[in-house]
């Protein structure tokens, strides 16, 4: 066993536990590599003297830091790619480099693995997983096939890279260590290794001639590709029981290459062409998919539904393509089976999907790692997604390309959307600013695009998902200019007066402003000190469509709900959106207003949040309206019966009680073009006969009718008379809201 390995294990769990905070602990994981290693050095002859210095050096630094700062010396995003490192029961560190040597370079302490999971093919299907013979060297790594388990897009990404000449970059993915291999792949945010066994699974009799690890059909010794397939499988989770993946991010994985996934009904064939040249530069790689095809058309073609397949030549003046199977079934008459297939150009359209790994060639990058946690609020708000912007500080139009990766956990994958905006400010809402790259969801777990920025312009990258458990992405942004950095984007409006967490619920959501209703919406009295911008954003955790309005106050309206809808005092009058509504509003003078939240329909239930931003300092506050027309509470009606008029009595326990009265006419939910009798209400004291308040105009307000009072006695008798323009029938229904408890008999 390398002496290296248990110091080095030590130093990669001391990393570790730093990201989780674990500061003590991880200084005991750092001590226990200090000893040994300490004891190592004393002999000057050791054959590993060289590893033994640069993983000392090293470690004497990562100690100091850990000590003197007494917090992790690890950058925040270096913590999250170290916290990452769990995946599906292994734990795979990021690659350390250590002067001139990686922890590739030392042996692994000891491979275990968990009981590997192989497909259903049938009981005649038994496998055993065991050693087998090693070829180390790189003969007959141009002939790797696979013929039972359908990751045929990782075979071809061998294939394809053993085409460009990339073996020996292959080759060293895999390092062996007596009986043990140590394996690196680009995922997760990183190049990270995982120590592996030498099992493989082989098939029993009576079909030990079939395979479940890629092989070679000009050398049956060649083993180290399946060690790089073995970790790639359990990396994705599925072990040998795979479902598929695609050649462009498998690549990656491979190289870190960028990956592209391109329609081949959206490409040209001169963009072909210009593909294949840079293909032929070394710069690019290509593969082809066919997608999903019938049984007929794969049959006409020759070829296998949703497989992929290497492109090896191009001839232009035919202009017809070499592809190459990575699929092998020995003694098979079928066409789709053969290793080399050659397709027109012409035909390449009955393909789905065309393969692209760019070659990294900027000159400067940075990456950020980033949490994405669930959110019950619509995609369609980004104020709580992860956002980083950067400016092109040249005089030029400057290319730059965005890669995000979703990580692998033991969640499943799920779609993912990142969008690039010109934007200098935090972004709310994908309609403040103009879109200039992305903005579309995508079922792959790499997304990739690159795109041009403008001189002087500031963009902004925003990523979301969808989900109800927390993602982790990494964002590598590269370009070819040096002034570059990464920041979180400020808010346009620094100030937030409140956050406001409510719900619409029975009563309390009045839908739109033509129905009766609309006043029981949630209002907000909004008093503003100096000349103000605001931005107001609505969000809804339903699929509702929601609005706000903001309305002029009178000084005597302020802390009393809303009676009616005057349009003449909308500041603004937006349409409805569904589930997030964000407005700037400019220049707003000092004085009173009203804020009404509302949903387009009053069916529509559920949370609501609202947010108030403004350019002022103290320059506006904002406090929750009351809703209820008094303390106390009751509601009670009463049939008109072909009459005009109805008396009630009205009796308060204490003196002086104030008491508010809504008289609405016809039933709940009645449609606002129904017809509504005009009312009046008045109250007299039975005992004299004198008006406490009397009314002589009619009105016939869709929001209802009020009638406020004061009470002067207790235990009186109040006559409470209602009238309406013309004898009728129907329902008027009473609302009553008081500071004291009152009690209503008589002609009901």
């Amino acid at each position: 066993m390398d002496c290296l390995a248990q110091p080095l294990l030590a130093l990669q769990k001391s990393h570790f536990l730093a990201s989780a905070n674990r500061i003590e602990d991880a200084k005991i994981q750092c001590k226990l590599t200090i000893l040994t290693v300490t004891t190592l050095l004393r002999d000057k002859d050791h054959n590993q003297i060289d590893q033994i210095k640069e993983l000392a050096r090293y470690t004497a630094d990562y100690y100091e830091k850990l000590y003197k700062e007494k917090q992790s010396p690890l950058l925040v995003s270096e913590r999250m790619l170290w916290l990452a490192s769990k995946v599906h029961g292994y734990k795979w560190f990021p690659v350390l480099t250590m002067g001139n040597i990686t922890s590739m370079d030392i042996a692994p302490l000891d491979a275990t693995e968990t009981e590997l999971k192989t497909p259903d093919m049938g009981k005649d299907f038994q496998v055993e997983f065991k050693d087998t013979f090693l070829d180390w060297s790189t003969r007959g790594v141009g002939d790797l096939y696979q013929d039972l388990l359908p990751n045929c897009s990782f075979v071809l990404s061998l294939l394809l890279l053993v085409d460009m000449g990339m073996e020996s970059h292959l080759r060293s993915l895999v390092r062996n260590y007596d009986q043990q291999v140590k394996v690196s792949l680009r995922f997760n945010g990183a190049i990270r290794e995982v120590a592996l066994t030498l099992v493989l699974p082989h098939i029993l009799p009576p079909y030990q001639h079939r395979c479940l690890y890629v092989r070679s059909t000009t050398n049956a010794e060649l083993r180290w590709p399946a060690y790089i397939e073995k970790a790639f499988l359990i990396c994705l989770g599925q072990h040998y029981a795979f479902n598929g993946s695609n050649m462009a991010q498998d690549t990656y994985m491979l190289t870190g290459w960028y990956p592209e996934v391109r329609k081949i009904s959206e490409a040209s064939k001169n963009e072909f062409i210009e593909l294949w040249k840079l293909k032929e530069k070394g710069e690019v790689t290509l593969g082809i998919g066919t997608g999903r095809m019938s049984y007929t058309l794969a049959s006409q073609l020759g070829v296998i539904s949703t497989h992929d397949y290497v492109i090896i030549e191009f001839n232009e003046e035919t202009s017809t393509m070499t592809l190459k199977n990575p699929w092998i079934q020995q003694n098979s008459s079928d066409k789709a089976a053969d290793r080399m297939l050659e397709v027109g150009i012409s035909l390449a359209g009955q393909f789905t999907y065309l393969y692209v790994n760019w070659k990294p060639k900027y000159k400067y990058s940075q990456s950020i790692t980033m949490f994405l946690s669930p959110s019950k609020w619509s995609t369609s708000y980004l104020g709580d997604r992860p956002q980083y912007s950067f400016t092109n500080t040249t005089q030029e139009v400057q290319k730059v390309a965005i890669l995000v990766e979703q990580f692998i956990d033991d969640s499943p994958q799920l779609p993912f959307c990142v969008s690039v905006f010109e934007a200098c400010h935090k972004i709310y809402s994908e309609s403040q600013y103009p879109l200039v790259a992305g903005g579309e969801f995508t079922n792959s777990r790499i997304e990739f695009f690159t795109f041009t920025a403008q001189p002087g312009s500031t963009y902004c990258v925003v990523v979301r998902g969808q989900g109800t458990f927390p993602l982790t992405f990494s964002l590598h942004v590269s370009q070819d200019f040096a002034d570059f950095r990464l920041t979180k984007p400020i808010p346009m409006y620094p100030h937030i007066e409140k956050e406001i967490v409510g719900s619409w619920e029975f009563g309390s959501n009045g839908g739109n402003w033509s129905l009766e209703s609309f006043v029981d919406n949630p209002q907000y009295d909004l008093r503003i000190d100096s000349v103000t911008d605001m931005l107001i954003i609505l969000k809804s955790a339903t699929n509702a469509y929601i609005n706000f309005h903001l309305l002029h106050c009178d000084e005597a309206q302020v802390g009393k709900s809303l009676r009616n809808f005057d349009k003449s005092k909308i500041l603004f009058d937006f349409k409805y959106e569904n589930q997030l509504q964000v407005q700037k509003v400019k220049h707003i003078e000092p004085g009173n207003y009203r804020l009404v939240i509302s949903a387009f329909t009053p069916d529509d239930k559920g949370d609501f949040e609202l947010l108030v931003y403004n350019s002022g300092i103290q320059a506006l506050h904002l406090e929750k309206t009351p809703g209820a027309l008094g303390t106390f509470m009751q509601k009670t009606q009463f049939e008109w019966n072909f009459s005009n008029r109805r008396k009630l009595f009205v009796c308060a326990e204490r003196n002086q009680t104030e008491v508010t009265f809504r008289f609405c006419c016809n039933n709940e939910g009645t449609s606002p073009s129904a017809y509504r009798p005009a009312l009046r209400a008045s109250i007299f004291d039975s005992s004299n006969g004198e008006g406490v308040v009397v009314t002589n105009q009619w009105n016939d307000c869709i929001y209802g009718v009020y009638l406020d009072c004061t009470l002067p006695k207790a235990a009186n008798d109040y006559i409470l008379l209602v009238e309406r323009f013309e004898t009728g029938s129907g329902v008027c229904r009473v609302t009553v809201g008081s500071s004291g408890r009152v009690t209503i008999t008589g002609e009901l």
